[in-house]
Parts: C-alpha cells; sequence; structure tokens
C-alpha cells in the first residue's frame, strides 16, 4: 500500500512540475519582446495563441542616464493534445529600470520586474491558479547610420524565476537571450503628406533552463519587415503606426504575425 501511494504522489507531483513550467513558459510568451504576439505550432502537436501588448515610457534626462517604466499585458491559449492540458491565461507585467548613454551610438539598460498571471485550466475544476514571475534584465543597444539608412543592433538576456500557487511543486527558472538586427529605409514615399519608411529585421532567439527543455527548444528565428507611417504631425501622441509582419521557425516551434501597432 505505501509503494501505491509513493507512486500516486510521484506521479501527482511529475503532473504539478509539468503544469508549473507550462504555465511559465505560456507566460513568458505572453510578457516578453523575445516572442510576438501570434499564432505558435508547439512540439507535440500543441498550439499557442497569443496576444500582447507592452508599453515603455522614458523619462527626460539632461545627464548620460535616464530612467524607464514599462508595462505590458497578455492573453493566451494553449492546448496540448497529448496531454490534453488546456491553459487560459491573463498576463500582466511592469518593469522598470535605468538606461546609459555610453556613446552616441551606444546605451546600456538594466531593469528589473514582476509578471502576474491568471490562469485557468482543465486539470484543476472551478478554480483559477495565480503565478508570480520575478524578472531581472540586461540590454545593450547600438544605432548607427549608414547612406540615410538607420540601422540598429539589440543585445538582450534576461533571467526569470516563476511560483505558482496551490501546487506540490511551485517554481521554475528560465533565461531568455536574443541578439536582433534592423534597420530603416529612408523616406520612401509620402501618404497624405506623411513620411513612410519599411523596416527589416532579423532576430534569434536562445532558451535555457526550464524554458527550453518544456518547450524542447534552444533557439529559433524570427524575420520580419514593417511598414511605418509617421503621423507626430497629425496626432502629436502618436511617433507612428506600422504593420509588422514577421515569420518565426525553428525546432518544435513555427508561428506567423501580423500585427497592427503604435509607437508614442
Amino acid at each position: 500500500m505505501k509503494r501505491v501511494v509513493f507512486i500516486v504522489l510521484m506521479s501527482l507531483s511529475l503532473n504539478a512540475n509539468n503544469l508549473v513550467e507550462d504555465i511559465a513558459s505560456t507566460s513568458l510568451m505572453s510578457s516578453q519582446k523575445s516572442f510576438e504576439s501570434g499564432s505558435y505550432d508547439l512540439k507535440d502537436n500543441s498550439d499557442l495563441d497569443d496576444f500582447h501588448f507592452s508599453f515603455r515610457y522614458n523619462f527626460e534626462s539632461d545627464s548620460s542616464i535616464n530612467y524607464f517604466i514599462g508595462s505590458s499585458v497578455g492573453l493566451n491559449s494553449y492546448t496540448n493534445p497529448v496531454t490534453t492540458l488546456e491553459l487560459d491565461s491573463t498576463v500582466l507585467s511592469i518593469e522598470g529600470g535605468g538606461r546609459l548613454k555610453l556613446n552616441d551610438s551606444s546605451y546600456l539598460s538594466i531593469a528589473t520586474g514582476i509578471i502576474y498571471s491568471d490562469i485557468e485550466t482543465n486539470l484543476i475544476a472551478n478554480k483559477d491558479l495565480d503565478a508570480l514571475t520575478y524578472q531581472a534584465n540586461i540590454r545593450y543597444d547600438y544605432e548607427n547610420s549608414i547612406n540615410d539608412y538607420d540601422m540598429y543592433m539589440t543585445l538582450f538576456s534576461g533571467y526569470y524565476y516563476t511560483k505558482v500557487d496551490d501546487l506540490a511543486v511551485d517554481n521554475s527558472s528560465s533565461i531568455i537571450s536574443h541578439i536582433k538586427v534592423g534597420g530603416y529605409s529612408p523616406e520612401l514615399i509620402q501618404i497624405y503628406n506623411l513620411p513612410f519608411k519599411v523596416e527589416l529585421y532579423a532576430q534569434e532567439t536562445f532558451l535555457s533552463k526550464d524554458i527550453s527543455d518544456n518547450l524542447d527548444i534552444d533557439n529559433f528565428t524570427t524575420v520580419g519587415m514593417a511598414f511605418h507611417l509617421y503621423t507626430n504631425t497629425i496626432v502629436p501622441l502618436v511617433d507612428n503606426v506600422y504593420l509588422d509582419i514577421n515569420y518565426v521557425k525553428g525546432d518544435n516551434i513555427e508561428g506567423l504575425h501580423i500585427g497592427l501597432a503604435l509607437s508614442f
């Protein structure tokens, strides 16, 4: 009888551990700029439909250091036909930090914050789960103009520690890093006297620790194009409106994103 009880408890623990990692992974995919909103095909024919909106405000400064705050809200729906798991989550995040101007082209940012996730799952009836993810990240930005093309490069790495209430195994830790390069064209045409530019970019994202184990993904590639219409001459609060199209591909992940965004 003790052996049966031990096996049952071990099974419950493994299931709880997998659920925590599923929650951590979907929460991060719905809050981090390493990932885009869209529909993803994942391992074991799992599907994730994800939407998130992010906002960042930079405080004005006369020195080489300026401070910023950021926030995001995300919604996602995750299904795994093998385990019959279904997750529906609402994800809210807030972070703050500082940005140091190293020279006219280079910037270094450090930030920390917290992510809250409210999760509904078919594994636990009549009860929502709450998860908190503590995050810290570092980012380097390089910007330069070459023949009227505005080029940029971003290096990013973040550490995330997730705790889930009411589960036997209630924590998960992950690292997400990426390198992104891209460029903006000069003004190509004007639409209603508004400048129109095209942006091309590519990004390589690297996953490690629990998120890599959970998704069975070490890295994936994103390539995209955005069409920018600069609108601040007629809408002072909105710098530009742009259509962003990108494609994600890697081992055990594939996705397409088409979205309309605003820059303030």
